[in-house]
Parts: C-alpha cells; structure tokens; sequence
C-alpha cells in the first residue's frame, strides 16, 4: 500500500451543559418536539465555524503541517453533526463517520437539511459511512410530545431515510456491485462507493459498540469499493443496507 500521509487527529471537548447546544444543527422546534428538555439548541454551526476558521488552523500551525483532506466523527449527537457537517460544509468536512446519529432530531429533520444544504453549496463530501446498533434501534424517543402514545420508532428508518437524501445529491453513485457470497450481500447495493449505512448487529448506544464501528468504518470510509472478501469476514456484525436513491 505504501506509505501513508502524516494525519493528525483532534478531538473536541464540549463541556455537557453545552452538548444540547453545540452538538444540534438547528433550534428545536415545538411542533414535533418537547423543548423543555431542550432549552438551549441549534448552536451547532457555530461550532463547525470555530472548528473550520479556529481549531484546524491552530492545529496545523502547532505541528507544522499543511491542510489536507479534513475528515469529521461523533456518535450519538456527534453523529448527528458529523453528517451535518459533511452536508453543510463538504469542502471543509470532506468525509463523515455517523455512528449512531441522533436523527429523531426535530422529527428527522436531517433528511431535509442535505437536500437544502445542497442547495445552498452545490457541493457534496467525498464520502459518508452511518452505522446503528440493533438493540439501540428501536426506541420510543421522550423527545416528542405525549411520548408515552407515540408509536415505537426505529433509528434505523430514520438514518434511511437520510441516506437517501446524500444518494439523491450524487453520493453512491460509484456502483460496484459485489457479491461475496453471504446472503446478507446478495444485493446490488446503492451504497457501495462512497455512501455506506449498516447495521450494527448487537450494537447499544454505548462506547463499546462505537468503538467497534469506528474500526470497521475507517477502511471503508477511505476506499472507493467495499473492502475484500477477507475484511468482511472478519467483521461479520456489520450488515450493509440499501439506500434507495
């Protein structure tokens, strides 16, 4: 493979009185949400601002690098952002790992906001890797009003419905139909290239699971195909799903 270039990595620290603010791409909305339990919100492209104009330039100056290919992260919110940046910033956040993204966010809002980001940039990231855990999925979200009645939601839907809005933008559009012989694979998947969502076999809402999606993720978010034969067996509790688009 060669040599690699030099990477740094940088993690942010939000203090957790501000986590609702920063880590929310918009202010919550009261029609599809109890925002008592959200009083400070939608701080969350200010963050992404200071990231961009602030911390990677004092970054790149402290070890003497130049800027090259910026990738995003997070899970849980910091998913939610992560894939906001790539959509609302993409020649800055060139690639996004979404690790369980809080897209129950006002409603799935995110689905909307990557059709309308696009608007606004006419530019999309290089690429964007989802995950969800099954026994996190399916959930009743307190977020909404009289949550008690509501009917159960699954992240997973949600997240779906997101990717296909970044697949309606032109991402996936690198079709490489493999078939590695597993029938969960027996598919022509519209997320193969650079537009992956895949569940997470046993995954919980926890750093443990994140960990292990992260070590998958990280391969496939930096090549154009799905990875070999081999890799994939090794991580057999990652399921690739289909993205319409």
């Amino acid at each position: 493979y060669g040599t690699a270039c030099p990477v740094a990595v940088n993690g942010v620290s939000i203090p957790l009185c501000q986590r609702q603010y920063e880590y929310t791409p918009t202010p919550c909305m009261s029609s599809v949400m109890n925002c008592q339990s959200y009083p400070a919100s939608g701080g969350g492209p200010l963050l992404l601002q200071f990231i961009a104009n602030n911390v990677i330039p004092a970054v790149l100056k402290k070890l003497n690098m130049t800027q090259g290919e910026v990738s995003i992260s997070g899970f849980s919110l910091g998913g939610l952002m992560s894939c906001f940046a790539a959509s609302s910033m993409p020649s800055v956040f060139r690639r996004a790992l979404c690790m369980s993204p809080s897209v129950w966010w006002n409603q799935g809002q995110m689905t909307s906001l990557v059709l309308s980001n696009f608007k606004i940039t006419g530019q999309i990231p290089t690429s964007v890797f989802m995950s969800v855990g099954t026994v996190e999925n399916g959930y009743q979200n307190m977020a909404w009003p009289n949550g008690f009645n509501i009917p159960l939601l699954l992240w997973s839907d949600l997240i779906q419905d997101m990717a296909g809005s970044f697949a309606s933008i032109g991402l996936g559009q690198i079709q490489n139909d493999y078939n590695y012989g597993s029938p969960n694979l027996n598919l022509k998947l519209h997320n193969s290239g650079n537009l992956y969502f895949v569940i997470h076999l046993g995954g919980f809402h926890s750093l443990f699971s994140w960990v292990e999606a992260y070590s998958f993720a990280i391969p496939v978010l930096y090549e154009y195909k799905y990875p070999s034969a081999a890799r994939y067996q090794q991580n057999q509790n990652f399921i690739l799903q289909p993205i319409a688009g």
